[in-house]
């Protein structure tokens, strides 16, 4: 269950600082590294681990099924919900929450998303 606290606290740190970069190296670069962290610990993520299961058992593989749920995917599951829920939110809720910057100023009050810096268009530019 460790396993899948920690595969989605990388998977939502993921989507995290995929959503805070600026640029797309500022996005991407994060983003590359705690996937590779996930892949490389060899991380338990249950929808990752059903694509798997589901391959081998298309290629004829010996899959039970209630071996699988009760042996893998339950325990990652639950890991992953416990690691998305309170590694991820919950966490990243309470630094929010406690931040010193207002609220309004942080937050786009049509949407509730994040405010970004104007981006400069081509249109905006005169000859």
């Amino acid at each position: 269950m460790v396993s899948g606290v920690l595969a989605r606290w990388l998977v939502g740190m993921a989507a995290f600082f995929a959503t805070m970069g600026r640029t797309i190296i500022g996005k991407y670069i994060p983003v590359l590294l705690a996937v590779t962290a996930f892949v490389s610990a060899g991380f338990q993520h249950s929808p990752a681990n059903m694509g798997f299961f589901s391959l081998e058992s298309g290629f004829g593989g010996g899959v039970d099924w209630a071996t699988v749920f009760a042996g893998n995917l339950a325990p990652a599951g639950l890991g992953n919900v416990i690691g998305g829920g309170v590694a991820v939110a919950a966490l990243l809720s309470w630094v929010y929450a406690n931040s010193d910057a207002p609220k309004a100023a942080r937050l786009n009050p049509d949407t509730g998303a994040h405010r970004r810096a104007p981006v400069a268009s081509h249109d905006s530019v005169e000859p």
